[in-house]
């Protein structure tokens, strides 16, 4: 196992003031079900310092947000997320995706914001090869075996899928997440949050949260009247695996009086962000 130093800072602000002080060799800890594995494995892209943000409070939460929303902080469990009457009652579809993340043990152990930024789960990166991902200069991805978690789509530098269930799904419910940084709150939409390969701070990664930020919550709207939505998600085993496809589907029906209808006309509106197929979650308008 790769040699690391652990903090265990009680404040969002001390945790980042500790990420800014090692820079792009730190990195955050909560859930853990991905970063112990890096570690476990030695891959280089793995960080030296990890930043323990579990026992932090106001982070753990699933909660109406006055105006016909939610909110959910980003160290809530997966498990809770597919277990909380509230989502299920408003986004329904939400729990259908969070349900079929990977196993009920994985579930109980993984966080929210865990899974909308896990490193990618290519062969090479987590074999150790020196690909961009691990501080070299080819994607072993894009010339050799790609059987597996690897994009049909093309792709920039890295042809590695990105890996995370959750974002897909929250991108149709046009969801927004805010990280916390050295200069205050900052939000954006869950598509500018995981647009696929990009450097941030020197390294290729799938999202643009820096050194020193922190995701804190995710936002939901208001359900729209009259959406109904559905995920799909193709993979080897019906537990553990990552897809090899999948596809969250909203559709925005016509209503009378707030109820869907078939005399209003043709649909007005759909969203369908695919995964697994390319390096991002794609929408499609």
């Amino acid at each position: 196992m790769k040699s690391v130093s652990v903090y265990r800072p009680t404040s969002v602000e001390e945790a980042i003031q500790i990420l800014s002080l090692h820079g792009t060799e730190s990195g955050v800890y909560a859930g853990g079900t991905d970063l112990l594995i890096q570690l476990k494995n030695r891959i280089p892209a793995a960080p030296n310092y990890l930043v323990d943000i579990k026992k932090i409070d106001g982070l753990r939460y699933i909660k109406e947000d006055g105006q016909g929303g939610l909110q959910i902080g980003a160290l809530t469990k997966l498990a809770e997320v597919a277990e909380s009457p509230l989502v299920a009652k408003m986004y329904p579809m939400l729990t259908e995706a969070v349900g079929k993340i990977s196993s009920p043990e994985l579930r109980n152990a993984s966080t929210v914001g865990g899974d909308m930024l896990q490193q990618v789960w290519c062969q090479y990166l987590r074999g150790g090869y020196s690909c961009y991902r691990n501080g070299g200069y080819i994607c072993y991805g894009a010339i050799g075996d790609n059987s597996y978690y690897h994009s049909v789509m093309g792709g920039r530098l890295c042809y590695a899928v990105y890996p995370g269930d959750i974002a897909t799904a929250l991108i149709t419910h046009d969801a927004k997440a805010k990280l916390a940084t050295p200069f205050g709150t900052k939000e954006l939409t869950v598509e500018q949050l995981v647009p696929g390969d990009m450097m941030v701070d020197g390294k290729l990664q799938s999202h643009v949260v820096r050194f020193n930020e922190i995701l804190t919550e995710v936002t939901l709207p208001a359900p729209k009247p009259g959406f109904k939505a559905s995920f799909e998600k193709l993979r080897p085993r019906g537990v553990w695996d990552f897809a090899m496809a999948s596809l969250a589907l909203g559709l925005v029906l016509p209503t009378c009086s707030g109820s869907p209808c078939r005399c209003c006309g043709p649909r007005r509106r759909w969203s369908a962000p695919a995964w697994s197929t390319a390096p991002r979650p794609t929408r499609a308008t």
